[in-house]
């Protein structure tokens, strides 16, 4: 009987192979359950079946797949819009979460990425207080030759 793979989730397939992993344990501590799963099957999946097809996935692609989602770079943390600092081009008042002025009622500016102050309690923007110059500047990454 020829079986075609199937392509599961990676961690469905971790889930499979433990459970195929106790039914040969199972299977290797009595010999008997292995002739009453003959009987039960009726003779369609023999007990060796069942232990050499514990792969865990379905082909190299599916292998390649999970293992480089495994091993994701970090993902840039997404500025929400309530973290952003706005200002008016108008009255030049500055707002945190809010994109429209309420003295003006006008579209504001966005600054940039901040919180509010906790002496003055006013919105302040990460941009205002760090320039880029006070960054240390990133090491040259050495080249291979071949």
């Amino acid at each position: 009987m020829k079986v075609r793979p199937a392509c599961i989730k990676p961690e469905d397939a971790v889930e499979l192979v433990e459970l195929l992993e106790f039914l040969d344990q199972w299977f290797a501590s009595d010999p008997s359950l292995a002739a009453a799963l003959d009987r039960f099957v009726g003779g369609g999946y023999e007990a060796e079946e069942l232990r050499a097809g514990r792969q865990r996935f379905c082909s190299t692609t599916c292998r390649q797949t999970a293992w480089r989602r495994r091993r994701l770079a970090p993902v840039e943390p997404v500025v929400t819009r309530s973290d952003t600092v706005y200002q008016c081009p108008d009255c030049e008042a500055r707002y945190l979460g809010d994109q429209r002025c309420d003295g003006c009622n006008t579209w504001c500016r966005r600054v940039g990425p901040g919180g509010m102050c906790p002496c003055c309690e006013e919105p302040v923007a990460i941009a205002d207080l760090v320039t880029a110059e006070q960054f240390a500047p990133r090491p040259a990454r050495p080249t291979r030759r071949r």
